[in-house]
């Protein structure tokens, strides 16, 4: 008799069973409390600059808990959160890495919204595909103190990285 071959379960190559490899990092934007009406404009367009790796949308109920998130981030791939939230005094942008990096918090002072971009521009047009690649981000200047270079490594985390031979410069 004849062994029977085990096709189901075998990893072929370099493949190998829960490596992420070349996997993108992916980002939820959200809001916690009460915000008011620009804000969550703005929510609207951090998720739409985030595109395409993030959850463009994310329905939230007042019942969800950050903790509901972080159980469901694991399962989704979602490395970063970025979480809006307002006091009456300043309104406040967190990033916080999954399941256990740094958070960061960063007060929001002023913001424009593309909203009113569009508007102040006299023949304003976007390409209609400008958001199903991920941004360019350019860090500079983030030298000196602890912080700041933490600030710069968690901003730069968010992103995917460049492959600059694979690069369609038409896209850009």
């Amino acid at each position: 008799m004849g062994h029977r071959k085990k096709r189901r379960t075998h990893v072929k190559g370099d493949e190998r069973p829960g490596e992420t490899k070349g996997q993108h990092p992916k980002s939820i934007v959200m809001r916690r409390g009460r915000l008011g009406g620009l804000l969550t404009e703005l929510e609207k367009d951090l998720r739409k600059v985030m595109e395409p790796n993030t959850a463009a949308a994310l329905k939230e109920s007042k019942r969800n808990t950050l903790k509901d998130f972080v159980h469901v981030a694991g399962p989704l791939g979602v490395t970063h959160f970025l979480i809006l939230s307002a006091t009456q005094q300043q309104s406040y942008l967190r990033i916080a890495t999954v399941p256990r990096g740094p958070t960061l918090t960063l007060g929001i002072k002023e913001y424009t919204l593309s909203g009113d971009i569009a508007a102040t521009a006299r023949n304003y047009s976007a390409p209609p595909s400008i958001f199903k690649t991920p941004p360019l981000v350019v860090l500079n200047n983030f030298v000196g103190e602890k912080h700041l270079r933490l600030a710069a490594v968690v901003c730069q985390n968010m992103f995917p990285s460049i492959n600059v031979k694979a690069v369609n410069l038409a896209t850009c």
